[in-house]
């Protein structure tokens, strides 16, 4: 929230207007007068959480400055938030490229219902749109399991003593996601992608030797994507994706949209109607009465910063989340993770999460 709000129900004074004033300069983007603020509040108690909130304000203007980060981590712990300093210092070691490992998943109190709300709570239309096609015509979509070259003898427990499964149970413990797990067991590198089963599933290709934080960033990524709201933009061929889009505009977006098209996408659009419920038709049409919020490149952003954000937190390693994103990206690093951050949006996105 505006740091300004954080003191509208404080005393007034001349002291307190000083004070709104340069909040509201912070707000609008003033890092020099949210360090000139944050100077004030130095050692007053009465202003530990304003503190928090301005320094918090100024690393997300400046995301390449570690001093900074400094700042933020020294004012969560005036606030009596060791948790949120040590975060905070693990975020400033992930900008200095210095490796500072993050406490075990397994460590981690289980509040999967909190944990999904911080990472989902910027949810789109498009979303839950997905989720509803989901739950009413799956059987569009769905394929079965030797389409994709496994069996149910594949599929992986949560307490196998494999890597794949220590990784796969303290994840699915925590984020409270446990869409089925499938290893092909298979030489060459290791991959993982989605599976259209009955119940969007996650498929392991290859050994994995050891747990390490790349490969929980990418199961954490790949077990966001298996949701009912992200599979078919994850698991479907990119055309047959595209298609699903525009046939939810075809069938519940405004008479004023587009009804031209393939026939294949026509006869979609029909199939969609007359497997919806009455009460997800009405929800869709809310959902989808505006064309644009269903364009695949805008959909797809939003569905990749969830599932990113879910990577980073099963990892728990900034350093490694924005460097399996950059390698993806195919973003150079040379100049430094903190200029990386602050040039990439989809960076910047993870920073924002981790701070």
């Amino acid at each position: 929230p505006p740091v300004a709000d954080l003191l509208a129900a404080t005393p007034r004074g001349a002291a307190a207007t000083e004070e709104a004033a340069l909040a509201r300069e912070l707000d609008a983007g003033s890092i020099a007068a949210g360090l000139t603020l944050v100077r004030l509040w130095e050692g007053r108690r009465d202003r530990a959480r304003e503190r928090v909130a301005a320094c918090r304000k100024l690393v997300l203007l400046a995301p390449a400055d570690a001093g900074l980060l400094e700042r933020l981590a020294a004012a969560a712990r005036a606030d009596a938030n060791p948790v949120y300093a040590a975060a905070i210092e693990h975020v400033r070691h992930a900008l200095l490229d210095e490796p500072d490992p993050p406490p075990p998943l397994l460590a981690q109190p289980e509040q999967p219902e909190r944990v999904r709300l911080m990472l989902f709570r910027e949810r789109g239309a498009v979303q839950e749109a997905l989720a509803l096609v989901w739950e009413g015509a799956s059987h569009v979509f769905k394929r079965e399991p030797a389409a994709y070259g496994v069996t149910g003898v594949e599929r992986v427990p949560f307490w196998a003593p494999s890597p794949v499964a220590r990784v796969y149970g303290a994840a699915a413990r925590t984020l409270g996601i446990s869409p089925p797990l499938f290893q092909r067991r298979v030489g060459g590198d290791i991959t993982l992608s989605i599976a259209l089963l009955q119940t969007p599933s996650v498929i392991v290709t290859g050994e994995l030797p050891r747990p390490s934080p790349e490969f929980a960033f990418h199961l954490g990524v790949m077990l966001a994507a298996a949701m009912p709201g992200h599979a078919l933009l994850c698991g479907a061929p990119e055309d047959q994706a595209r298609g699903v889009l525009r046939a939810l505009a075809m069938a519940f977006g405004p008479p004023s949209a587009s009804r031209s098209g393939l026939t294949a996408v026509a006869n979609l659009a029909e199939v969609l109607w007359e497997s919806m419920p009455t009460r997800s038709q009405r929800r869709l049409r809310q959902l989808c009465d505006d064309p644009q919020r269903l364009a695949y490149e805008s959909a797809m952003a939003e569905v990749r910063a969830a599932t990113r954000r879910a990577g980073l937190f099963v990892a728990g390693d900034l350093r490694v989340a924005v460097r399996e994103v950059a390698l993806e990206l195919e973003l150079p690093l040379e100049r430094g993770l903190g200029e990386a951050i602050a040039s990439c949006p989809e960076l910047f996105d993870l920073f924002r999460l981790a701070t």
